[in-house]
């Protein structure tokens, strides 16, 4: 979803869109509303916490992540796990 249509409602609306991007590459960050066969409970007890300026940043675990994209099965996933 291009950051111009973030609103409450599209934000809150997460059957609609599965990531939100904020910035341009190479500098964006995604923000992971759901991913295929995953229960977030699970991923956010893994999920791995890093601290900038007193916020706390909870990232999803990179073994998470690689299991992602290896179901998601793009070749620039592939490419990714490679690289992960």
């Amino acid at each position: 979803m291009p950051v111009f249509d973030m609103s409450l409602e599209n934000f809150m609306e997460a059957s609609k869109f599965e990531v939100f991007r904020f910035g341009r590459k190479p500098v964006a960050i995604d923000i992971m509303v759901s991913m295929a066969g995953f229960n977030f409970i699970d991923c956010y007890e893994r999920a791995k916490y890093f601290e900038d300026e007193g916020l706390i940043i909870p990232v999803v675990h990179v073994n998470d992540l690689k299991a992602a994209k290896k179901i998601a099965g793009r070749n620039k996933d592939l490419d990714d796990i490679e690289h992960l």
